[in-house]
């Protein structure tokens, strides 16, 4: 008995290659004359693949069984692969019609250091030199959005657009709604990654408009020491996502939480108990790096402050030349604590060997955080010299910054020189 499966497919076009999954019998792919088309219930309803996938002829369609992938090969445009579609089996059309929001189960996550033999996707071999994306690194998490999170900004020019479609005015806002849209931050969508004992690993966001989504995190612990840093790599083992919507000013879980299954693709060159001692080494060098990277932005933010005493003591009418030769002295000593954290000598600047900066030895500590050999005895030489180092420049930062320039600020107020910053807002003077 033959039964027709075109369902709501459009007409006038050559169907060249039908393909069923190999577990769940409705969910099957079709290579047709204009694009590659899903369906979930068995041919009832078509869906249409979009976003990278042109629209051409696709003359052969086939599943990779092990990783779930699809691969389309097209009439002239090479061949196309779709990773991991086996959300799929668990998206159905009352799915996404009850859930405002669905995170899929994640697959298994291999653990490994990807190689780039080139430096770069291509290195330095030319336009000719072809090659294709690799599947992203790390675990992929994909997710279907109901609804867009959109701001009362968005919703008011779509009601605007609809109004002026049906060929109404549009009405004005009025102030006190601009206003609310101005103060109104944009929703964010932040899936949070936490360990077996519930302790946080990272946090990854995503876009928060309607439809399919994927993103990856890139099995990585957040960094301690820099905004946006990346931290040493994860060790095997049991993660949990879950993810939470941050709309008007409010935070909340959405959907359930999934399991991330780490599996390391190689046999593990270091124990468990090795890598658990890396990772505290690294914590240990990022809380460092965080000393470091603090006290050298506070350092160059004292001397953009001296830059503007100097100007103002140059120029105003109530300058002290003890003022200005105290400025100066600060400037000079936190300059050189300055080339001591993070380096920039005068050596340097014309390409010869310079003193070796703290922030330099703490690169080099940090540089085996993304490897699975653990850092070496010369990695933790150079966390040992930084530490040290540090320790005699905090002092002398403390007291140029935390005192001295305090003092001298004292001292410029006292002047009544002209404000600079850095230096408390002045108290209005009673006027007449």
């Amino acid at each position: 008995t033959w039964n027709l499966h075109t369902g709501d497919l459009p007409d006038r076009q050559i169907l060249w290659r039908f393909i069923q999954d190999h577990e769940c019998p409705e969910l099957c792919f079709l290579g047709a004359e204009f694009g590659l088309y899903v369906t979930l219930d068995g041919g009832q309803r078509w869906l249409k693949l979009t976003g990278d996938v042109p629209t051409i002829s696709f003359r052969d369609i086939e599943i990779q069984r092990r990783e779930n992938d699809l691969i389309g090969a097209s009439f002239g445009r090479s061949f196309f692969v779709l990773d991991d579609y086996s959300f799929l089996r668990t998206l159905s059309e009352t799915a996404a019609t009850e859930n405002d929001f669905i995170l899929f189960p994640v697959r298994k996550t291999q653990l490994f250091v990807p190689s780039r033999p080139l430096g770069s996707e291509k290195g330095s071999q030319g336009d000719r030199f072809h090659t294709a994306p690799n599947p992203p690194f790390g675990a992929v998490l994909t997710y279907y959005i109901k609804d867009s999170l959109k701001t009362r900004q968005a919703m008011r020019r779509e009601q605007e657009a609809r109004v002026k479609k049906q060929g109404g005015d549009t009405p004005y806002p009025g102030w006190a709604a601009l206003e609310e849209e101005n103060d109104e931050e944009a929703p964010t969508l932040t899936f949070v990654i936490e360990d077996r004992q519930g302790n946080l690993v990272d946090r990854v966001t995503g876009p928060t408009s309607a439809g399919l989504h994927r993103v990856t995190w890139g099995l990585r612990h957040a960094s301690s020491a820099t905004v946006g840093g990346r931290g040493p790599l994860v060790t095997p083992g049991q993660y949990r996502v879950h993810a939470e919507k941050r709309y008007r000013g409010e935070v909340t879980s959405w959907g359930h939480a999934q399991t991330i299954r780490v599996v390391p693709l190689a046999k593990a060159t270091r124990s468990k108990s090795d890598r658990e001692t890396d990772f505290e080494f690294y914590q240990a060098v990022a809380a460092l790096e965080r000393s470091v990277q603090g006290a050298s932005l506070r350092t160059e933010e004292v001397l953009d402050h001296l830059n503007a005493v100097k100007r103002a003591l140059t120029l105003s009418d109530k300058a002290r030349p003890d003022l200005l030769d105290e400025a100066r002295r600060l400037e000079l000593q936190l300059q050189d604590l300055r080339e001591r954290l993070t380096g920039g000598g005068i050596k340097s600047r014309y390409n010869e060997p310079d003193r070796i900066s703290i922030g330099r030895r703490l690169d080099s500590a940090l540089s085996t955080a993304g490897s699975s050999f653990g850092p070496t005895a010369t990695h933790q030489q150079d966390y040992r010299i930084a530490q040290e180092e540090f320790d005699a420049v905090f002092g002398q930062l403390e007291q140029c910054i935390e005192k001295d320039f305090v003092k001298l600020q004292a001292d410029l107020e006292a002047a009544g020189l002209p404000w600079t910053p850095g230096r408390p807002i002045p108290r209005r003077i009673p006027g007449p």
